[in-house]
């Protein structure tokens, strides 16, 4: 089982999960845009949820593999989010991870991480 085995990937994660949002920021109330982004997060890093990319020790690379899999329509109505979200992993000095083939996230082409869509 592959595993990204930063101490800080599943923290990381979360704080990226408050931002993944934003995009849609101006379209919808900020009490909607909070609670998907707290929402996202959850079903991401709870290990007992079947949609959760978390491992025992970090983040699970297999998981990831499968979740880009997913149309991205599907992946919202699975995480029970409304608004347009990104998930992409960091290292704890703020650089953008790339997995092997992936691009820069996994979400809407809509949101742009360092001028790249994510997709």
């Amino acid at each position: 089982m592959a595993l990204l085995t930063s101490d800080r990937a599943i923290m990381i994660l979360l704080a990226i999960s408050v931002f993944v949002l934003l995009k849609t920021f101006l379209t919808i109330g900020e009490d909607k845009l909070q609670h998907d982004a707290v929402l996202l997060a959850e079903r991401l890093t709870n290990i007992s949820n079947a949609g959760s990319i978390a491992g025992y020790n970090g983040i699970n690379i297999e998981k990831m593999k499968e979740l880009r899999s997913h149309e991205y329509l599907e992946l919202k109505e699975r995480y029970g989010v409304t608004s347009d979200f990104c998930i992409f992993i960091e290292d704890d000095k703020g650089e953008v991870l790339r997995l092997d083939g992936f691009g820069v996230g996994i979400g809407s082409d809509k949101i742009a991480i360092n001028g790249e869509p994510c997709d």
